[in-house]
């Protein structure tokens, strides 16, 4: 069997996407599936030079960007047309695949409806099952006023392909309970549905690490990620700022580079509440830098404020914070919370309320060699929920399902 995953991501080398779909991908090849993934368009977060390539095979996934170049061009028209290659050279792709191998699977990860209706048209023209692959909700996110006409017309294809999924869709891959439950209540048959959370290589993060000099020696807590509204940025840094009066020791760090706008605003939280010194940037780090973090924290903090993004959403680092062996301190927003039992192989918060996370942060602290204890089992969690081998049938399942 031949899978054709089709996306839009940074391929192989991305954020979140790209990492998603190269596990979801593995998982596929774990059951005996040969995976390729096809790119309609990069996007416009590209890591390093190093990375960019026309095609090319990733851990025995073959990739492509099917509009022929890596990079996205700049300009509305050129734009354009850039997608409309992409979506031509899918439908090509998919021929060509069926050609060789009648029980080709096309999936389509987060679908927009605009972009995917030639490919979908293609599949069902040949008899090739579809199956849509959801990370989010975006109709549940309410009123987009204040978006911008390209945001409003991308957006309306996202909207769309959830709407008229239970009628396209031959399965769906759903990356949360609510979406499952979102999809159930628009009539589609639960045998068609399956829950495969953010997925992890847990044998990945074996091996040597390099240690990032800044929290060598020192008890920190880590958040890693992005600095929008959703990971309860100033939630964080108030409930620190809590913390750090019952405990001088103590350090915050975050990865990545915020916007100057908000690391002003949390440096000057910092600076007004007396631990500045203890606020750490640490900008992009190396794999085997996070991982170092990870594992030699004092706890890792997943804590999402309340918003329909997060509540649909399953964070990435969430599973790989649990993989990593060290305690995480998450908040009850979504499904992640109800992977851990409160005290004994994790910590749950209330969301957005300073008060609780920072009572979270100083137990943590106060663990010592009982934190090793509570990771070990947030890590068997990982193992047996969240590594990607434990998906492989349940997908392959999905494939099979008819009308």
């Amino acid at each position: 069997m031949q899978v054709l995953i089709i996306a839009v991501a940074d391929f192989p080398e991305g954020f979140a996407t790209a990492e998603r779909i190269k596990l979801l991908g593995k998982a596929m090849m774990s059951g005996g599936c040969s995976v390729h993934v096809g790119l309609i368009h990069a996007t416009r977060n590209i890591i390093s030079d190093n990375y960019v390539q026309k095609s090319g095979e990733h851990q025995k996934i073959q990739f492509e960007f099917l509009n022929g170049n890596p990079r996205r061009p700049d300009g509305f028209v050129a734009t354009c047309i850039d997608t409309v290659k992409g979506i031509v050279g899918s439908c090509k792709k998919l021929i060509k695949l069926k050609a060789t191998d009648p029980d080709t699977v096309l999936l389509l990860y987060t679908p927009n409806l605009i972009k995917c209706l030639p490919v979908i048209l293609t599949a069902k023209i040949l008899s090739i099952k579809i199956i849509f692959e959801f990370c989010e909700v975006r109709s549940a996110f309410g009123s987009q006023n204040k978006a911008t006409f390209k945001r409003k017309f991308s957006s309306l294809g996202d909207t769309m392909a959830e709407s008229f999924a239970p009628s396209l869709a031959d399965g769906i891959i759903a990356i949360s309970s609510p979406i499952i439950r979102f999809y159930e209540k628009k009539g589609m048959h639960s045998t068609k549905l399956i829950m495969v959370p953010a997925l992890i290589d847990v044998k990945s993060m074996d091996g040597k690490n390099s240690v990032v000099d800044a929290l060598k020696d020192k008890p920190f807590f880590l958040s890693s990620g992005s600095y929008g509204p959703k990971e309860g940025i100033d939630t964080i840094i108030k409930a620190f700022s809590i913390a750090a009066k019952s405990n001088s020791l103590i350090q915050l760090a975050f990865t990545g580079v915020p916007p100057e706008s908000i690391k002003n605003r949390l440096e000057i939280i910092a600076s007004e509440n007396g631990f500045r010194e203890r606020l750490h940037f640490l900008g992009y780090l190396s794999r085997q830098e996070l991982y170092w973090s990870y594992k030699n924290a004092t706890a890792l903090l997943a804590c999402r404020s309340y918003s329909p993004f997060a509540e649909y959403g399953f964070p990435t680092k969430f599973v790989e914070y649990m993989a990593s062996g060290s305690p995480v301190i998450v908040t009850n927003v979504g499904d992640p919370h109800k992977y851990i039992e409160d005290g004994i192989s994790g910590f749950v918060a209330k969301a957005d309320d300073p008060e609780s996370i920072s009572l979270k942060m100083l137990a943590s602290a106060s663990m010592k060699d009982s934190g090793k204890t509570m990771g070990k089992k947030g890590l068997e969690i990982a193992k047996s929920q969240f590594d990607y081998r434990q998906y492989s049938k349940d997908i392959i399942k999905l494939f099979g399902v008819s009308k």
